[in-house]
């Protein structure tokens, strides 16, 4: 019996999804992971142009925006706090007080302006190293994939933008702009399963409501046009491993009995902690106090 063809996978991960993973994952090594995953098992990563346009633009705009959210957070808790301390004091030396520190934090400012300039610097730099990857295939917009998109928007197909979405930075202009992600990933999933003449997998991570049904589920009109796509639906990068790739969690190591920091005796895993080579043990759930 001849052995079944695997299907090639592809996979589309969201803007906002995206940004989440970005920002979420400090050092990096999740993402890492995930391409690592995708290279091993011959998956492609596709991004539209719009989309990777818009979060390279997110991505530039969130190091002011995350400057001006740490500077106005700190300088205002830091005045509260001040002011509680000082309601004892004299009115001119609580003004004294709080505008010697004022000027301390202005100091500072440049200080976050480069920490979050370094920051999302980095999480540029992430980024281009996923686009640049051999297994990311940046799709141009086509002018029949943005026809198409303007069409499917203006005959309230899915995933245009709903008026119960309530999205932020909206406009009329980028109301079009999720069915013309669709359409340009549709029409090229056709053109992979046509050239190929093979089975595909196509595994959408998406949360967006322009996507989605109030129980979370794809809607409709999505899933009835990737019906012959093998269609998996993922929310987070977390259920790209689980669902996607049936990437199961590690198990641990046989547990064995070890001395605790009490005399006691303890049964640990390799996911507990052994603190120098005596065989004392400090598990992670203990407190340290």
């Amino acid at each position: 019996m001849a052995k079944r063809a695997k299907s090639k996978k592809y996979v589309f991960i969201d803007t906002n999804v995206f940004i989440n993973i970005l920002f979420m994952d400090s050092d990096g090594k999740i993402l890492k992971k995930f391409l690592k995953l995708i290279k091993k098992e011959k998956a492609f990563l596709i991004i539209p142009e719009n989309i990777k346009r818009e979060i390279e633009f997110i991505l530039y705009e969130e190091s002011f925006f995350l400057r001006d959210e740490i500077y106005n957070s700190f300088l205002k808790n830091a005045l509260l706090l001040l002011e509680d301390k000082t309601k004892q004091d004299k009115s001119e030396v609580k003004e004294a007080i709080l505008n010697g520190f004022k000027k301390s934090l202005e100091k500072h400012k440049e200080l976050l302006l480069k920490d979050s300039n370094d920051f999302c610097k980095l999480k540029q730099n992430e980024f281009k190293d996923v686009c640049d990857c051999g297994y990311t295939k940046c799709i141009s917009i086509s002018e029949e994939s943005l026809l198409n998109g303007i069409k499917r928007s203006l005959m309230k197909l899915a995933p245009f933008t709903s008026p119960l979405s309530k999205k932020k930075r909206e406009n009329t202009h980028l109301k079009d702009s999720d069915c013309i992600t669709f359409e340009t990933i549709l029409s090229f999933l056709k053109e992979e399963k046509s050239n190929k003449k093979t089975n595909l997998s196509f595994i959408m991570c998406v949360s967006d409501k322009d996507y989605t049904t109030e129980d979370e589920k794809i809607l409709k009109d999505i899933e009835n046009e990737l019906k012959d796509f093998n269609l998996i639906h993922c929310k987070n990068l977390e259920e790209i491993f689980k669902k996607g790739f049936n990437e199961k969690e590690k198990k641990g190591k046989k547990e064995k009995k070890v001395k605790t920091l009490d005399g006691g005796q303890k049964n640990i895993t390799e996911d507990s902690l052994v603190v120098g080579g005596s065989g004392v043990a400090l598990s992670q759930s203990d407190t340290l106090n």
